[in-house]
């Protein structure tokens, strides 16, 4: 056993001792007074099996936590240096990544530039022999043809590694919860980008129980039941 081994023993009872008990309790029909307090008896039968269950398994669960926590603590202090290191260097890419697209693009529109000169140098020029041949016309037309403007590529010097690949990701931020309500309330198809915080939902109700009047939401009871030890 090595210095980082874990080991956790469990207990090897299955929950078949519990098996007739359960199976009388899915079988009981309850008709009358007398079913109806076997029902309970049953039921007090099966919370004191269930206690037994969670005391058997609360050593080795207690055990499991304290090793996922050493382990996601061993974990996160090896991750912790490499993912500081990737978002650093990642940062770094991205800045160049930026600069060489922009110098990409600025030397796209200088050649397109040069190419847009070129073509009317050469329009003129044919322009001008046109003339000097005395067809007017021709020279005309050469003049009004201005064709589309040209189209250069340049791509930007970036390396491109086997296996290591960039994305672009967009996400949403809330800075104006009650303009995001009155917009979905203006466009109910959107209703989706919503959704109610049930906690305080659950508060009210527990509050203001079956008095609770709000469009959209009921307050729903439900009965639990309790056994003493």
């Amino acid at each position: 056993m090595t210095e980082h081994s874990i080991v956790i023993h469990t207990p090897a009872g299955d929950g078949s001792e519990y098996g007739p008990l359960i199976a009388q309790a899915r079988a009981l029909f309850i008709v009358d007074q007398e079913s109806h307090e076997l029902g309970q008896r049953l039921y007090a039968g099966l919370a004191t099996a269930k206690r037994a269950v969670i005391a058997l398994w609360e050593a080795p669960k207690h055990a499991a936590h304290v090793a996922a926590r050493t382990i996601t603590q061993r974990e996160g202090q090896m991750l912790a240096p490499i993912d500081l290191t990737m978002r650093d260097l990642s940062a770094r890419m991205s800045a160049h990544e930026v600069d060489a697209r922009r110098e990409a693009a600025e030397e796209r529109r200088r050649l397109e530039v040069l190419a847009r000169v070129a073509e009317e140098e050469r329009r003129l020029e044919e322009a001008i022999a046109a003339e000097a041949e005395g067809e007017t016309e021709a020279a005309a037309a050469i003049l009004d043809d201005v064709g589309p403007a040209p189209i250069i590529r340049v791509e930007p010097a970036l390396a491109r590694v086997e296996g290591v690949s960039a994305r672009t990701t967009w996400h949403a931020e809330l800075t104006d919860k009650l303009a995001l309500v009155q917009h979905v309330a203006a466009n109910p198809h959107l209703v989706h980008l919503l959704e109610v915080y049930m906690p305080a939902a659950n508060a009210m109700a527990r509050a203001q129980r079956e008095a609770m009047s709000i469009p959209g939401l009921v307050a729903v009871s439900e009965t639990v039941r309790a056994v003493s030890r």
